[in-house]
């Protein structure tokens, strides 16, 4: 509600119109949020943020060909952000791409580390998977072991560590 008064003062307000893009989007108005963010970056189209939120929301409507497209747009204004990374590592990894996959999986973790922010076990899982994927398990294990550290509980992760750890046993042939 803040948000549709902002814009009805002032409806060139692109910062509203994300907020309240954002807004639908996370009420589940897919078409709504999209034509929000749409017409923020109409009136702003160096708007990192209105790319970024366009991006997600294109990515839950798995509408992925324009989720990259804005992701990217995003990254390109913003310069870094692990999160608009670590989502195009994650919708690549949709995709089967994991080399793409990887490539922004890893630029997330520089990300992280250059601004000292904690870096979620899930994005270790993620790399783990992308490096299974591609054969390449014993840094798949090692990303497992550093999910495990963040995350000793996290199930998934000791299935995902078995799995790599017995196609690494396969390779050896032992």
């Amino acid at each position: 509600i803040a948000f549709s008064k902002a814009l009805e003062i002032d409806p060139a307000n692109y910062v509203a119109m994300v907020g309240r893009g954002s807004a639908h989007s996370i009420s589940g108005d897919i078409p709504s949020a999209l034509d929000d963010f749409t017409s923020a970056l109409e009136i702003n189209s160096n708007h990192a943020e209105a790319w970024k939120r366009r991006g997600q929301t294109h990515a839950i409507g798995e509408n992925f060909d324009n989720a990259i497209a804005d992701l990217k747009q995003a990254l390109t204004l913003a310069g870094a952000d692990e999160d608009v990374s670590s989502q195009l590592g994650t919708i690549y990894h949709k995709r089967g791409d994991f080399i793409a996959a990887l490539k922004y999986l890893k630029r997330s973790l520089r990300e992280h580390r250059e601004r000292g922010t904690p870096v979620d076990a899930s994005l270790h899982n993620l790399i783990g998977h992308c490096y299974v994927s591609t054969g390449a398990s014993k840094k798949a294990i090692m990303h497992y072991q550093r999910a495990l550290h963040i995350n000793p509980d996290f199930l998934e992760v000791w299935v995902n560590s078995a799995q790599a750890s017995l196609q690494l046993a396969d390779l050896n042939g032992t």
